[in-house]
């Protein structure tokens, strides 16, 4: 039953004979509308149209019960799909070597290809805290080791300078471009 549609039940089902399928699933068979509300009555249920056909299909069941399983496992779903996406971090430093970087960057590149979100954050100490151009171009070179991401707005907080790094298709798996410094 799909929620963009009307749900036909109970006296709205307008045909004379509908297919039955009982609480368990099973088919009783062609009967007379009449007679399956008469069922449906006597144990406190709906008779809900499931198939529009020749005859239409129709099912016994608690329908108030139904919306509530159906909310609430929308619910579960949503609350799980939400804390599957994590922020992970990457610390790097000024000074991080080629070699390092690219290890990082396969590391980033696992993460943003299982969906999750990458904060990458360039420690500053002593002198460097009055030159972040050089943390903000470190960030910059360790976004082009990883596809199909982008970069956010790169924030100076003082101590350290920071970015997010988000996956463009979450469908995808990314992976390290291979690069050959010169």
């Amino acid at each position: 039953m799909e929620n963009n549609k009307k749900v036909i039940m109970n006296h709205d089902i307008r045909a004379p004979r509908v297919m039955l399928i009982g609480l368990t699933g099973k088919s009783a068979g062609v009967v007379e509308t009449a007679l399956a509300l008469q069922l449906a009555n006597d144990e406190g249920l709906d008779l809900v149209q499931v198939n529009d056909g020749n005859p239409p299909v129709a099912k016994l069941m608690d329908y108030g019960k139904f919306l509530y399983e159906e909310q609430k496992a929308r619910r579960k779903q949503a609350k799980e799909s939400a804390s599957r996406e994590e922020v992970k971090e990457i610390r790097l430093g000024v000074n991080t070597e080629d070699h390092d970087l690219m290890v990082k960057a396969k590391q980033a590149s696992k993460f943003i290809g299982n969906g999750n979100k990458v904060r990458l954050t360039v420690m500053l100490k002593g002198r460097q805290k009055n030159r972040p151009e050089s943390a903000v171009a470190m960030i910059n070179k360790f976004a082009d080791y990883i596809e199909n991401s982008q970069l956010g707005t790169i924030k100076n907080t003082g101590r350290s300078v920071s970015a997010m790094l988000t996956p463009k298709h979450v469908d995808n798996k990314d992976s390290v471009k291979a690069k050959k410094q010169s």
